[in-house]
């Protein structure tokens, strides 16, 4: 590289901040000692002679012209400049990218929001919904996995929560119906946890929205077990899995099941649910919107406790 090439690059570099602070040494250039500095607001060569320093869009339309001297020997952009360009972006973007690594972590580890696609829940959830999930309620975890760095309390019956299938990894949200030492059974859609069988309330009809245009009969009643009292709905017409012979879970197994009991694929599918799978536990709904009335917002929704 010439020393015209090596003033030339000194030109196009002078708007970046980094070089006004470091000198910058060409090791192969026909020069070894050329060197510039920053004295005066001007860039200077070995040879004493100030060069004129290019405005900022001057020198970003000649960077991305690639318009920047060129090692004579090899034809190739010296790795210097990719290098200190990447550095001072680094530099430049540190406080939005401190922002992206926390507002991940955030996610990821202390608390999240999921968008409800389906109506598994129904009526508790509803499509629309977006619930905000306590990631903290039940563990500490490495962020992005299923590692446990402290237990913080155990998952009850009762609980909604969100968590990886066992299946295909898909995130799903349920309810759970019995915990490690339980023995299940579901009869004739009667859910039956350590030999005592729930107790419904009269149905209360209602439509249930499956596709557009396309509703089927429900029914929906108070189920009570165990001091629990919960919302059910089941459709009579939709073909379900509505026995289950008697199953004992096992120590960190939990089984999971829809509210909207026929229309749900939860354990009696997918078999039990390890707690390692699960993420954490739905709280509130944050916003609503009706997927049937041109997504507009359900106010009496928004905030409402999950229960």
């Amino acid at each position: 590289m010439s020393l015209a090439e090596t003033t030339g690059l000194a030109q196009w570099l002078a708007p970046v901040p980094f070089f006004r602070q470091k000198q910058i040494v060409d090791e192969k250039t026909e020069h070894p000692g050329a060197r510039w500095r920053w004295p005066d607001g001007h860039w200077h060569s070995v040879l004493g002679q100030p060069s004129r320093q290019p405005s900022w869009p001057t020198a970003i339309r000649r960077i991305v012209a690639g318009r920047w001297p060129v090692a004579a020997h090899t034809g190739k952009v010296p790795t210097l400049i990719t290098d200190l360009t990447m550095r001072t972006w680094l530099r430049a973007n540190r406080g939005f990218l401190l922002f992206v690594a926390g507002f991940l972590f955030f996610r990821t580890a202390v608390a999240d929001w999921n968008p409800v696609p389906t109506g598994s829940m129904r009526p508790t959830i509803l499509q629309g919904d977006v619930v905000l999930v306590d990631r903290l309620a039940y563990d500490w975890k490495v962020p992005l996995t299923n590692v446990s760095l402290h237990p913080v309390a155990d998952p009850q019956r009762g609980d909604v929560v969100v968590f990886d299938s066992p299946a295909d990894g898909s995130r799903l949200i349920k309810r759970i119906v019995a915990v490690p030492g339980d023995q299940i059974e579901l009869r004739h859609d009667v859910l039956i946890i350590n030999g005592q069988a729930a107790t419904y309330g009269p149905a209360m009809p209602s439509q249930e929205w499956v596709a557009p245009g396309v509703e089927v009969p429900a029914l929906r009643q108070v189920e009570t077990l165990l001091g629990q009292a919960r919302m059910v709905q089941h459709l009579p017409g939709i073909a379900a899995r509505r026995d289950v012979a008697p199953i004992t879970l096992g120590p960190d197994q939990f089984f999971m099941m829809g509210d909207n009991r026929d229309n749900s694929f939860d354990s009696r599918y997918l078999g039990p649910v390890e707690r390692r799978l699960i993420n954490g536990r739905a709280r509130r709904v944050l916003v609503s919107a009706d997927i049937t009335d041109h997504w507009l917002p359900r106010w009496d929704r928004i905030g409402s406790r999950l229960q």
